[in-house]
């Protein structure tokens, strides 16, 4: 075998090797714990819930399907916009959180949809009661506003389990949401309208 070959062989086995070891040593082990333990949380199997799923029935009729349960990894879990183990986006995947104890209702996403694509109206309270809108989903977060029976909202976004659903809603009728056109991209609603989270419970589906 020609030496010269032989030799430009191991010069560049060499140069290898060395880049290499500079690689390796500029990641401090506390970083390259940090990035292993990352990495294997991420890929542990976990039950996940997914989101609810808005789903044609017939040609003009919507419904809210329940998020399916399915064994997956937490990385694979959360780009779903799963929960797992009360962790997790849940179905506030994809939706900014304005301020600490709060959730920005989202809206759009669809081409092929309104940017909310259902409306509700407040109804099964008791005689007097008031619905409470929360900041975020769940009875702990913050109430903002209250709304009264018969109450009409557009559903723009559900919570995991399906038990809370983002609402706007005008605060006198003249007011335009700007929901009922079709926005490209998911983005956390900045109209001129309110919104805030509901118990799905008191909002019944209605025909636009």
């Amino acid at each position: 075998m020609d030496t010269n070959k032989i030799g430009l062989s191991q010069w560049r086995k060499t140069c290898l090797s060395a880049a290499i070891v500079t690689v390796v040593a500029a990641v401090s082990p506390t970083q390259a714990r940090t990035v292993m333990n990352s990495d294997a949380d991420d890929q542990a199997i976990v039950e996940c819930q997914l989101p609810p799923q808005l789903r044609q029935l017939g040609n003009h009729a919507t419904y809210l399907a329940a998020g399916r349960r399915i064994s997956t990894s937490i990385a694979d879990c959360k780009v779903r916009g799963g929960t797992y183990n009360g962790h997790g986006p849940g179905a506030y995947a994809g939706q900014d959180s304005t301020a600490a104890g709060t959730q920005a209702v989202t809206i759009g996403g669809d081409q092929a949809r309104p940017a909310c694509p259902k409306s509700g109206i407040v109804a099964g309270l008791k005689s007097g009661g008031g619905l409470s809108v929360r900041a975020a989903p769940g009875a702990a977060a913050g109430r903002i506003d209250k709304l009264n029976s018969g109450k009409r909202v557009f559903m723009c976004d559900w919570s995991g389990d399906g038990a809370w659903v983002g609402v706007v809603y005008a605060g006198t009728s003249a007011v335009d949401c700007g929901v009922s056109k079709s926005i490209d991209r998911p983005q956390p609603y900045a109209g001129a309208c309110r919104s805030g989270w509901v118990s799905a419970r008191y909002v019944k589906p209605v025909s636009r």
